[in-house]
């Protein structure tokens, strides 16, 4: 049995092979039963591709402006897409800017803990958009499917997680 991380390898190589090209290729028996899956194979292709133009040179899948509906269709663990649909556009984003600042607390700030240091520059390449709000417990619930939080509450932050 091969390990996760080789059999995405896996489907991602079948994924990416243009669909005209012959899709022979070494593959083991735990990938059979997930290439015959046409709709994981086109969200594959879609997590790997720029606006539309599949890159072989892309390592890892972005997802980035991903239709969740398509992700629904073939998730065996979400029963309800509604729900879920519902809960995400229902959510507040703000989009963080790509660009510089400085984090962290100088080491002679009073009331200073140790770990607020040390003062460093991030930069962040890529913009994204965030969460406005903490996730509540329902939230996580509809995507995740279950709740580590020790202070329950469907409208309370999730925690312990």
């Amino acid at each position: 049995m091969s390990s996760n991380i080789t059999l995405l390898e896996q489907l991602q190589e079948y994924a990416l092979k243009p669909e005209n090209e012959d899709k022979e290729f070494e593959k083991e028996k735990d990938s059979e039963k997930w290439i015959k899956d046409k709709k994981l194979i086109v969200l594959l292709r879609y997590g790997c591709s720029e606006s539309g133009n599949i890159s072989k040179d892309v390592a890892e899948y972005t997802l980035s402006g991903l239709d969740f509906s398509k992700l629904l269709n073939i998730s065996p663990e979400i029963t309800s897409s509604d729900s879920l649909l519902g809960i995400i556009k229902n959510m507040e984003f703000v989009q963080v800017p790509a660009g510089e600042f400085i984090m962290g607390s100088p080491s002679e700030e009073q009331d200073r803990y140790d770990n607020e240091g040390p003062v460093h520059k991030v930069t962040i390449k890529k913009s994204f958009f965030m969460g406005k709000y903490p996730v509540t417990q329902k939230q996580w619930i509809a995507v995740m499917g279950y709740n580590l939080s020790q202070f329950k509450g469907e409208k309370r932050p999730v925690e312990s997680v």
